[in-house]
């Protein structure tokens, strides 16, 4: 007979459950969640060694005084355990429950005798099994389910979150500890309470977590967990631990056993998996089980890991997907096969560039030592271009510098080395070099190339290293301010790279960002478009070189006004980049976003985008220039001028019009009309679309501030004319309170026309957010410029299209937030607070 009931309540013999240990971390969830299971026929613990089944069913039954009968298969199996249980739960009417501790150990006869007695027991009666493996009496199961009156609780719901673990490492280690030491024990354990507990012990003396191939833990996974298995379970659990994930056919060639898939199905039963136990595809051992599995395989078969991950790399090459190769290429890395890391490497880096993963090749071949790099020319070169397609193209150029004089290399390798130097001009290679470096590479590439072309894995051709070249040369034209020339190259490399995907994606990014700061707003998209239709077809959707055309499309966004879709866009371009990014890249992202800020009524904040990348980054002079362009907007927008002046710049040769339409703007907001028409008579003279576009808007201003109203009149109508197919607004709002006036007059003339439109367009800046300067809303702000300009209310009612009791409205509140009493005194403020 048992020793004991709890509390001394008859009803049942066994022991009670142990009293509380001096660290054991009180769980109330977990303990309600037991509470929740148990009202069944029958609950199941199941989790491997150390999962806390036991300490969590005593907590419960601690709330259970005298309702719990506590049996352990291993202390009470010189008793009969079945004839016990029986005698529990005989004659109860009242919930009574019975817990089975190490239920796995229970004998085959014995196990089958308590399915019966449990299937057939008393609505009252309640069992608590813990086990170490589902594997007890599933025919019982099987019918209970049917019945809903099994419930069951696995390690997911007995894992530690951090708090619990924060508690119990606290407890043993004597102190509190900083929130990133958990945080490393919580993921290093994933929550195990067993491993956490060594930890913590461990810490006491050394203060820092230990890894899985610690002596203590092995020991614990070996008497704890392997010997629980025979001998050929563990033979194979120790192989199939060496990948990180294992499926039923990679079992098979890394243990020889044909019944790999009912093994695996076992050891799910067991618990050892992390993963989805309903998935049969793929498995993976906890990974603190699974280094601690490795470390004893080490242990005891040194070579074994070795030969077992070549088995596993070449399972994965036959298998050809681009995730099977990028799991062949890590398991070759662990091994140290590092002539097979560099061969898998260059016979996949097309391939894997492709997918967007280029990273995963620098990642094997920074792995390789630097030696057995650099004893290959070509595998120098194979590390050049990875380095660069993942956008570090300073890292690139460091290692080609390895090679020294490359005039003594074969005529093939010298023309893939010169094309990967093109592509650093979206790197840290400023434009004139890069020209440079497209002459030379475009001389190699007509020259004679035969069969000992490098192609570096794929990745180059004739056909593809020219359309590089061509590219590349486009945009150091570009950012040099010649569009036109990089225009005309762009045509040349569409022909000639018209069949290769990667060049076309190129083409048509490029081509995009030079139609849209054109203001070419329709054709910019079209090559957005067809950019991504080639992602999609050929690569992937989210190829980071997928960007320029992304941000192409961002330009036409801020431009058009559709301000959410434009922050949208950009959420996703920071994805894109999230694995590899090209300098110029980053630039463009930061303008961009600058841009937007300012368009939404933010000038402190764009100035603060400006200025933070101008410290870490040296951009190319195009985008400098529309960095510079933004910042003196914003500086004028809070009535800043001479900083305005100071960033500007101005130089009457710049071949960018941005500079060219600030240089103006800041000449009338300091009422020089006649340093506005110098600088208009300077004008760059590459102009077409935009650049022609902002020509005439400025010039129809000018001729507004001179007095010569007919004149303005009619160069802004054909402005107006030409923006509106194109739906042009950051145009016309970012150029500020002059160009507004005369937008106003415009609207006069055409009260609903393109004029009128945009005049009832959010105002572009809201600086009153960011100074204290008043908190006039939009439209009081508006009213207030019409009042500046001479505006009668009724002319106000007519271009806002609102009713004058609304317009009086709007300027009773405009005068009471400034201070003021009329509208003389309301323009005066204005000027002075820098709203005007």
């Amino acid at each position: 007979m048992l020793s004991g009931s709890i509390d001394g309540v008859a009803g049942g013999e066994g022991r009670r459950p142990a009293a509380p240990r001096s660290h054991e971390t009180a769980r109330p969830q977990l303990t309600a969640r037991i509470a929740a299971a148990v009202r069944g026929s029958l609950t199941v613990l199941v989790a491997p060694a150390g999962w806390g089944k036991t300490t969590a069913v005593e907590q419960w039954a601690r709330t259970r005084p005298g309702d719990v009968t506590w049996i352990d298969a291993v202390d009470d199996r010189d008793h009969d355990i079945v004839d016990a249980v029986a005698d529990a739960i005989a004659d109860v009417t009242e919930d009574h429950y019975v817990v089975v501790d190490r239920a796995h150990r229970l004998p085959p006869d014995t196990c089958e005798k308590l399915g019966d007695l449990i299937e057939s027991a008393p609505p009252a009666a309640h069992f608590v099994l813990l086990t170490r493996a589902d594997v007890l009496f599933p025919g019982v199961v099987a019918r209970l389910r049917i019945r809903d009156e099994v419930a069951y609780l696995h390690t997911v719901d007995l894992s530690f979150d951090r708090d619990a673990t924060h508690h119990l490492l606290g407890a043993l280690v004597g102190h509190a500890l900083a929130p990133a030491v958990v945080e490393r024990v919580a993921l290093q354990t994933a929550g195990w309470p067993a491993a956490i507990a060594l930890i913590g012990v461990a810490m006491r003396e050394t203060a820092t977590p230990f890894d899985a191939s610690e002596l203590q833990f092995r020991a614990f996974v070996h008497d704890e967990i392997l010997m629980e298995l025979d001998e050929s379970l563990r033979d194979f659990v120790l192989r199939t631990s060496v990948p990180d994930m294992v499926s039923p056919a990679l079992c098979v060639s890394l243990t020889g056993r044909v019944d790999a898939e009912a093994a695996l199905a076992l050891l799910a039963r067991y618990e050892l998996f992390d993963d989805d136990p309903a998935s049969l595809t793929y498995r993976r051992y906890r990974p603190m089980l699974r280094d601690a599995l490795r470390s004893e395989l080490r242990a005891h078969h040194s070579d074994a890991e070795s030969r077992l991950l070549e088995v596993a790399a070449q399972w994965h090459i036959d298998q050809g997907g681009v995730d099977d190769i990028e799991s062949a290429g890590e398991y070759l890395v662990r091994a140290g096969k590092w002539d097979a890391v560099c061969g898998h490497a260059e016979r996949f880096v097309r391939l894997l560039h492709t997918q967007g993963r280029a990273r995963v090749v620098v990642a094997w071949l920074d792995a390789v030592p630097r030696s057995l790099i650099d004893s290959d020319p070509r595998r120098v070169v194979l590390r050049a271009a990875a380095l660069t397609l993942k956008g570090e193209t300073l890292g690139a150029e460091a290692t080609l510098g390895e090679l020294g004089d490359t005039s003594t290399l074969p005529h093939g390798t010298r023309v893939a080395v010169a094309t990967i130097r093109t592509v650093w001009g979206i790197g840290h290679l400023p434009p004139a070099q890069t020209l440079e470096a497209t002459d030379t590479a475009l001389e190699l590439i007509d020259g004679e190339i035969g069969d000992d072309l490098f192609t570096v894995g794929g990745l180059l051709t004739p056909a593809s290293a020219r359309a590089i070249a061509m590219v590349m040369r486009a945009r150091a034209l570009s950012y040099l301010g010649r569009t036109s020339e990089a225009l005309d190259v762009l045509d040349e490399a569409m022909v000639d790279g018209d069949a290769l995907s990667l060049p076309r994606l190129h083409v048509h990014g490029t081509l995009a960002e030079l139609h849209a700061a054109k203001g070419k707003l329709t054709e910019a998209e079209r090559h957005v478009a067809l950019a991504a239709r080639i992602a999609h077809l050929a690569l992937v959707p989210d190829h980071p070189f997928a960007v320029p055309a992304e941000l192409a499309h961002v330009h036409v966004m801020i431009e058009r006004g559709e301000y959410q879709r434009a922050a949208r866009a950009l959420e996703r371009i920071d994805g894109l980049t999230r694995w590899g990014s090209f300098d110029v890249w980053l630039t463009h992202q930061a303008v961009a976003r600058a841009w937007l800020a300012f368009a939404e009524g933010a000038p402190r904040r764009a100035l603060d985008i400006i200025d933070a990348h101008r410290a870490s980054a040296d951009p190319v002079p195009a985008l400098e220039a529309r960095s510079r362009s933004i910042a003196v907007r914003c500086l004028l927008e809070l009535g800043d001028p001479v900083a305005a002046g100071h960033r500007l710049a101005y130089e009457p040769d710049t071949p960018f019009v941005g500079i060219a339409g600030s240089a103006v703007q800041l000449a009338l907001g300091q009422h020089d009309i006649r340093r506005a028409r110098e600088i208009l008579e300077a004008w760059p003279m590459h102009r077409e679309a935009q650049d022609d576009l902002r020509y005439q808007l400025w010039s129809a201003t000018v001729l507004q501030a001179e007095g010569r109203q007919s004149a303005a009149l009619l160069a802004g109508e054909a402005v107006l004319e030409a923006a509106t197919p194109e739906g042009h607004v950051r145009l016309f709002l970012d150029a500020g309170p002059h160009v507004r006036r005369l937008l106003v007059t415009l609207a006069r003339r055409q009260p609903a026309g393109y004029a009128a439109r945009l005049l009832t367009s959010p105002l572009p800046h809201d600086h009153t957010k960011e100074r204290d300067s008043g908190t006039l809303s939009n439209r009081e702000r508006l009213v207030l410029q019409h009042l500046a300009n001479r505006l009668t209310y009724a002319e106000i009612a007519e271009a806002m299209f609102i009713s004058r009791n609304t317009v009086k409205t709007h300027a009773k509140s405009v005068y009471t937030k400034l201070g003021v009493s009329g509208r003389g005194h309301a323009v005066e403020r204005a000027q002075e607070l820098g709203l005007l």
